[in-house]
């Protein structure tokens, strides 16, 4: 599930897709401690939890809201990604979440889309490189004090740093010790509007590249199995860019919800169609999934075979495919047997 908690935000990223949400964050109601509470009491037990943005760490208490989906879903992973703007606030954020005790597993997700200059003309912020190096020096103190956590480095493939990205990948290999590197594509109605303008065989070459690059151990739980997925995800992705339909059934809607800062619940992120409001709903997700809009969302999906380039409904798609399967085990397999993995 993904749910945001804030569409603050103190970044102006040119390839953002939540940018009317975030120019218009001020005339919004946005969820209380109280409602994510009540939110999670009838979600049940969750797998996989994306606390978001906007830039999530400008809540104030975004170690409470975790707290309260930790108390009443028990999220195997958690993932907050985050610009780095804000070293010192992140730090303690990041401290006093591992530091409740939970058995979730942390992943804070570092945005880098570029090396000085040019990353921070993508964001939109003067010395954002900069700040969000220092971020990823505070986050790796953690390390030696903590270890149910991740740093990850997210870099957003866009027309504007499309032939950089292998540049990005060996600046991060050369100089920072993270847990995964990922790379996404720019996707929805993007604040400037050519945002999304990747040459498909750009995408196509970062696909084989990450493919071939030697994979380190993570300590997240069954990260080979979520690595391959990811992996697989941009081999999905990379099809439905070149064939222009859905090649493997969309669960959004399904086995995956979106929830915005003010209580909307969408199938997913690129599909703007409001299946209902927590709010109108008694916070109970799974009841307006299971209302007239969500029966007409899915059956929408199923119907018109929408397709789009969000990876994460791709890889709820994949998770929740058994046809996919052989498919994923099969790679795991092949990659043990010439040693694909190291520590």
């Amino acid at each position: 599930m993904i749910q945001y908690v804030t569409s603050a935000c103190n970044s102006r990223c040119k390839m953002c897709f939540y940018w009317k949400n975030i120019d218009d964050h001020a005339s919004k109601k946005e969820l209380s401690i109280d409602e994510f509470g009540k939110i999670s009491k009838r979600l049940g037990g969750l797998l996989q939890l994306s606390l978001t943005g906007g830039e999530p760490f400008l809540r104030d208490d975004l170690p409470e809201i975790c707290g309260e989906f930790i108390k009443y879903s028990d999220p195997l992973i958690i993932t907050i990604p985050t610009n780095g703007l804000l070293p010192e606030k992140i730090y303690n954020s990041a401290k006093k979440m591992l530091s409740s005790g939970s058995n979730s597993f942390f992943r804070f997700s570092l945005s880098l889309d570029g090396i000085g200059d040019l990353h921070d003309s993508i964001r939109g912020v003067n010395g954002n490189f900069e700040k969000a190096m220092e971020t990823y020096k505070k986050l790796n103190e953690l390390k030696s004090e903590f270890k149910n956590f991740n740093i990850d480095i997210g870099t957003v493939m866009s027309k504007f740093n499309q032939n950089k990205v292998k540049d990005i990948f060996g600046f991060v290999e050369k100089n920072l010790s993270v847990d995964n590197h990922y790379f996404a594509l720019a996707r929805g109605k993007t604040r400037l509007p050519d945002a999304g303008a990747v040459d498909v065989d750009s995408y196509a070459d970062m696909v084989r590249y990450k493919r071939g690059q030697l994979k380190r151990g993570e300590n997240r739980p069954f990260s080979g199995i979520f690595r391959e997925v990811f992996e697989l995800n941009t081999e999905i992705l990379l099809e439905t860019l070149m064939k222009r339909h859905m090649v493997i059934p969309c669960v959004a809607g399904k086995n995956m919800a979106i929830i915005s800062e003010t209580g909307d619940v969408y199938p997913c992120e690129i599909l703007d169609r409001v299946l209902g409001n927590v709010r109108d709903y008694g916070y109970d997700v799974k009841k307006i999934m299971r209302s007239k809009e969500g029966r007409d969302a899915l059956d929408f999906i199923k119907k018109e075979k929408c397709f789009c380039t969000f990876e994460c409904a791709i890889n709820a798609s994949v998770i929740f495919n058994p046809l996919i399967y052989p498919r994923v085990l099969k790679n795991m397999l092949c990659k043990k047997t010439i040693g694909g993995y190291v520590k």
